[in-house]
């Protein structure tokens, strides 16, 4: 049989008998007969059901009438201490016993209460969903804090953590998480750490795209949820429907014979959020929240950054006391702790488990990752030991995993693997794939001489990345390198060379520069010398893109890729020249002397002339000759004079694709 205490009770008939819940709700005498042909309960919480201090047991029903409408309160406040019968109280289907048949008094309950409250930590709930439904305001209101009008582009792009009161006796831990599909990993990091999520979903939009994902990570995390429906102040919102659409994706609430809870939010109605505070804590009776404190501090850092005393991480503590001087490590990074900070940014000398803290005291270039544990341990020996040895399998690991999908390496992959191979192939003339880097714009360019004309070739820009979070680097990857623009002839992919957290120095600038790499700065600043006139000479020709907005970013990012692609000619193509010689003609001016590479090349047929990958001339040909005779039509391997229209700037190995209109 389960154990059941009195606010689980209260949730259990507001279940089944699908009554608003309230922290002043009332159980009859009826309501708990029937709710010991389910639980066992708890007597030290919910106690007998006595009249008074002179009935020593209830043996009819006549009496047990009279206690039809006794609330909880009263039951416990009844209760006669003098009392020695293990049967509190029977009638029909209904027996409470007291365990052992002892005397308890209200100091002994009230300290076995304490007791209990000690061995239990607060609630995290991480509330999550579509962006722009109204998760951050909600953060806001409860907290007390205005999170969202700090934000740039007023949408959440970290993680953060916070504690805030339910009632008067229970506190939780709050921790909101961006909207944006972009910032999926840092969303599961917050499920994950989660004993409980709230799924806002917004009335007016109803359930999207993001909703549909959180679900999903619901699903395969195994996490209980409530659904908060924000925004039920806008006028003509049909509530109704969004619950029978949650039915799709196999969310049963309680309006449709479900177990999960709905509540209807506004942060103009204060009684809406109290139910929602209410709902939460009836939830935390029904999840084990108990805890060791003799256990070593362990927990989970949930983002870092660089600060002005160091490198500083964002945790959330799961087991133990954490204090001040502790030794510990997380990853490959390892420390003491010399600052110790709450919720609230105020040095505090210990923390209990599901709080949030910052920590400072990090081993230089020892930057913790996010979502990675950390632990707390006797040593700074030990400490270091084990963050080295995580660091070495950290490097194993990624050898391992090391691939050649990179088009410069592709190159040599089959000779770094088997060298007879290479030598075979030049042998034989077979080793024809043929890589271009374009020095003046970055760009590494993929092709194959006996491929298809037709498929597209590879363009790659590099980019050198600077943020100001841990967090946001994979987020900022995965977004950058999902990138992709193509037109008839290439394709625009991006890749990173580096990634690292705080402001740019010139080192940066320089290393960059080496690979012809454009510089991203997210939430970063230049470092100051440089921008004081400072080396001057090594920032000139770096190009860069600064935002702080997530969507910003990308955009510029987009615009970049798009300024790559060739400018797309109409007409199916049908043929490539490259130009061998320059003469100059009376009539024509200046003519290309060309030998046809592959296809055909056809008079008056629309071309474009590119130079070194880049789109140089858009246009017609105008006149196309062999020796003197005009030519309709000029086959593959064959040599012509080609004049354009209105172009004569054109140079000898610029390459001619022509196309033909349908």
């Amino acid at each position: 049989m389960i154990k059941i205490s009195p606010s689980s009770l209260k949730k259990f008939f507001m279940i089944n008998e699908k009554k608003e819940f309230s922290f002043n709700s009332e159980l009859t005498l009826d309501q708990i007969k029937k709710a010991c042909d389910y639980f066992e309960i708890q007597d030290n919480l919910i106690l007998p059901v006595i009249a008074n201090k002179k009935t020593n047991g209830l043996k009819n029903s006549e009496n047990t009438n009279r206690f039809d409408n006794i609330s909880i309160n009263t039951i416990e406040s009844c209760f006669d201490k003098n009392n020695n019968s293990n049967v509190i109280a029977c009638s029909n289907n209904i027996s409470l016993k007291r365990n052992g048949g002892e005397d308890i008094d209200n100091k002994s309950i009230k300290n076995k209460n304490i007791e209990e409250k000690e061995k239990k930590r607060n609630i995290v709930v991480t509330f999550i969903g579509h962006i722009n439904h109204g998760k951050t305001s909600l953060f806001d209101y409860i907290c007390k804090t205005n999170e969202r009008n700090k934000e740039h582009g007023l949408i959440t792009q970290n993680i953060r953590a916070f504690k805030a009161n339910l009632n008067d006796n229970s506190v939780c831990t709050f921790i909101d998480t961006p909207g944006h599909e972009a910032f999926i990993p840092i969303r599961q990091r917050g499920i994950q750490i989660s004993d409980l999520s709230i799924l806002v979903i917004s009335a007016d939009e109803g359930i999207q795209e993001q909703t549909i994902e959180c679900i999903k990570l619901i699903k395969e995390l195994n996490i209980k949820i409530i659904i908060a429906i924000t925004k039920t102040d806008i006028p003509n919102v049909d509530v109704d429907r969004i619950i029978n659409d949650l039915l799709y994706y196999d969310i049963s609430t309680e309006m449709n014979g479900g177990e999960i809870q709905v509540v209807e939010c506004s942060i103009y109605k204060e009684d809406s959020i109290n139910k929602l505070l209410d709902a939460i804590y009836l939830e935390s009776e029904f999840i084990d929240l108990s805890i060791k404190y003799n256990e070593n501090a362990e927990g989970v850092v949930l983002d870092s950054y660089i600060g002005k005393n160091g490198i500083v991480s964002i945790n959330l503590l799961q087991k133990g006391i954490l204090k001040l001087n502790d030794n510990f490590y997380t990853g490959s990074s390892y420390g003491k702790i010399k600052v110790l900070k709450n919720y609230m940014n105020k040095n505090v000398k210990y923390a209990h488990p599901s709080d949030p803290v910052v920590i400072i005291g990090y081993n230089k270039n020892s930057i913790p990752i996010a979502g990675n544990k950390f632990h707390v341990v006797e040593s700074e020996t030990i400490a270091k030991e084990i963050s080295e040895h995580n660091k070495d399998t950290i490097l194993s690991s990624q050898i391992n995993d090391f691939n050649y999908s990179m088009a410069i390496l592709d190159k040599y992959k089959d000779m770094i693997i088997n060298p007879e191979i290479k030598n075979k192939n030049d042998i034989n003339g077979e080793n024809n794939v043929e890589t271009q880097l374009d020095n003046e714009n970055g760009n590494i360019i993929e092709k194959n001489i006996e491929e298809n004309e037709n498929k597209l070739k590879d363009i790659y820009i590099n980019y050198f990345i600077k943020c100001d979070k841990q967090g946001t680097i994979d987020i900022l990857k995965n977004s950058i390198l999902k990138l992709s623009k193509e037109d008839t002839i290439y394709r625009i992919r991006n890749k990173i060379i580096y990634a690292n957290i705080g402001d740019i120095s010139l080192s940066d600038i320089n290393y960059a520069l080496s690979f012809n790499a454009i510089i991203i700065g997210f939430n970063v600043k230049i470092a100051k010398n440089i921008k004081n006139g400072k080396s001057s000479k090594n920032n000139l020709s770096s190009q860069f893109i600064f935002s702080n907005v997530l969507y910003e970013l990308i955009e510029q990012i987009e615009n970049e890729m798009i300024k790559r692609l060739s400018k797309k000619p109409t007409g199916k193509y049908i043929g490539k020249a490259k130009i061998l010689k320059i003469f100059n003609l009376s009539k024509f001016g200046k003519i290309s002397g060309c030998i046809v590479i592959n296809g055909t090349i056809k008079n008056n047929s629309n071309v474009r002339i590119l130079r070194d990958g880049n789109v140089i001339y858009v246009g017609k040909i105008i006149s196309l000759k062999v020796l003197k005779n005009e030519r309709s039509q000029v086959n593959q391997n064959e040599e012509c004079g080609i004049a354009f229209d209105n172009f004569t700037d054109f140079n000898t190995c610029d390459i001619i694709e022509a196309y033909e209109e349908n």
